[in-house]
């Protein structure tokens, strides 16, 4: 696991002009802090294809490692929600 601050996941996020950049910039940084591809899904790759006119409102991703990618998310001050459906990660702290 590559260590990626909570400082660089809110820069990236804070700085990100759309809802879309906003997107690709959490994935492309959950997959060097894994090492493994993040690959966006569901309505956050629709929001990405159409360039954000569509707004999913919360970031789909699948990887391999799922445990090590929730230590991650959680690091950045992601809080797990409880729910149906697979592990739900919640806003920041």
């Amino acid at each position: 696991m590559t260590a990626v601050s909570r400082a660089e996941v809110e820069q990236a996020v804070t700085s990100a002009k759309t809802s879309y950049e906003r997107v690709l910039r959490i994935g492309a940084l959950l997959s060097v802090a894994t090492k493994e591809p993040a690959i966006i899904v569901g309505g956050s790759a629709i929001e990405v294809y159409l360039t954000g006119s569509y707004v999913s409102g919360d970031i789909d991703v699948v990887v391999d490692r799922r445990s090590e990618a929730i230590k991650v998310v959680e690091s950045w001050g992601f809080v797990r929600l409880v729910g149906s459906g697979g592990t739900k990660i919640g806003r920041l702290r």
